[in-house]
């Protein structure tokens, strides 16, 4: 009985402690998920953007020529892809490694893949698509 009573003591405390760290790592975690997508974000607008429409803001970029059938093509904006491989990460790592022709090869690096694929699966979420800073 006065085990208990001593344990009982510190149960109140040790809870606070323990849902205070739980809190923390999940607040730590949606941090660095949100770094990613802004990461991602800029690597797209960098990389992605002469040809897709990366972000709902920026004005739809020029048609791209299709050598293989002699027209120009509109690319598909990011919303458009966010549509097709919603919760389908390793599908859309798949496919931007392994484009379609007239999209040419891309060559990135894993971690920049990662965050590009992060920002494209933003824009199925509930809040806005990556409002992130300009």
């Amino acid at each position: 009985m006065t085990v208990y009573c001593a344990l009982s003591v510190w149960a109140g405390p040790m809870r606070i402690l323990l849902y205070s760290l739980i809190s923390m790592g999940v607040m730590t975690s949606a941090a660095l998920a949100a770094q990613k997508i802004q990461s991602g974000r800029d690597l797209a607008i960098d990389a992605c953007s002469a040809c897709h429409q990366v972000t709902p803001e920026q004005k739809p970029p020029p048609l791209v020529f299709n050598p293989d059938e002699y027209v120009d093509v509109l690319a598909p904006s990011f919303g458009t892809i966010a549509a097709k491989y919603k919760r389908r990460p390793a599908a859309l790592r798949r496919f931007i490694l392994n484009p379609i022709h007239p999209m040419r090869e891309q060559d990135w690096d894993p971690a920049d893949l990662t965050a590009v694929v992060a920002f494209i699966q933003s824009f199925g979420q509930v809040s806005s698509p990556a409002p992130l800073l300009p």
